[in-house]
């Protein structure tokens, strides 16, 4: 006996993704298959890219094997040897001269004069000072000398006999009358030049001819009234020592080297009244009238 048979649809059992757990493939977007162990590192490589890179050059700056660091942006930094203005580096080596002890010898021109001498200049590490100037007195007619210790200053002639006279006390000057005027140089005008609140114009100065060191041109500025120290050249060599000058008072310059300063300097004569010696040339002595020597002319012939 045939049957027919009503064919049931069969059951499909949902399939789920293993792992996948409680939620159906069907209608699931699409899953990207998980990073392998390959992509995590190329991530995490790139990511420290940066940080590898500046690691790395500060390694490389900081090593010994030669590598410098870049130069800064900016100025460049003035060399070494930059001391300054001209004003700055004359203060320097006036600095340096307040403290130097020597004996030097210079070739001396006074101002006004075609003459030419040789001085001797005497700085004692005691402080005592002794400064010999041949012409130096009587208008050029004899030599004298002007010294100082702690007993005070004296200003000596160096004729026939020698003879000192103290004209001033311990830290004075020489009076104008008995002042050859070139030590001063050496006592005033170099801590004159060092002030740097003094009303000077201070430059850099080609050498004059025969002179080493550094030379500076000194001029009053138009709010000086007067200037405290004469204008014109000064030159020092970097220890302090005067090489030359070039002023109204005259020109020196400085002969051979400095030597040793002995420990203290010695009047070249005894000290006597009346033992200074003027600078300029004495009055020239009153002469006999014309009537007067007429007179006398005259009385022969009438007594003839």
């Amino acid at each position: 006996m045939n049957r027919s048979h009503a064919v049931r649809p069969v059951q499909v059992p949902e399939f789920r993704a293993p792992g996948d757990r409680g939620r159906a493939l069907r209608g699931l977007p699409k899953i990207r298959a998980p990073a392998t162990h390959n992509d995590r590192v190329r991530t995490r490589t790139a990511a420290l890219m940066p940080v590898l890179l500046v690691a790395a050059s500060a390694a490389l700056t900081g090593c010994g094997g030669g590598a410098k660091a870049p130069a800064p942006t900016g100025s460049p930094t003035p060399a070494a040897h930059d001391e300054g203005s001209p004003a700055d580096r004359l203060a320097g080596l006036v600095a340096a001269a307040a403290d130097k002890r020597y004996v030097a010898r210079y070739e001396y021109s006074p101002g006004g004069r075609k003459t030419t001498s040789t001085i001797t200049v005497t700085l004692a590490t005691n402080g005592s000072w002794r400064f010999d100037v041949p012409e130096g007195g009587l208008g050029g007619g004899t030599d004298v000398a002007v010294a100082g210790n702690a007993a005070g200053v004296y200003q000596c002639g160096l004729g026939d006999p020698k003879s000192c006279a103290r004209v001033a006390g311990k830290g004075g000057s020489v009076p104008a009358k008995y002042d050859p005027k070139i030590e001063r140089l050496w006592l005033s005008w170099l801590g004159i030049l060092g002030d740097r609140s003094e009303a000077l114009s201070i430059d850099s100065a080609k050498n004059p001819t025969g002179v080493p060191g550094s030379c500076f041109s000194v001029e009053p500025t138009a709010a000086s009234l007067s200037s405290p120290v004469p204008s014109g050249t000064y030159c020092l060599a970097d220890d302090g020592v005067v090489t030359g000058a070039r002023l109204s008072i005259g020109s020196l310059t400085l002969v051979g080297s400095a030597a040793a300063a002995p420990k203290s300097v010695r009047l070249p004569g005894p000290v006597a009244a009346g033992g200074a010696v003027p600078t300029t040339s004495p009055s020239p002595s009153r002469t006999p009238s014309a009537s007067a020597s007429g007179s006398a002319s005259a009385s022969p012939s009438a007594a003839r």
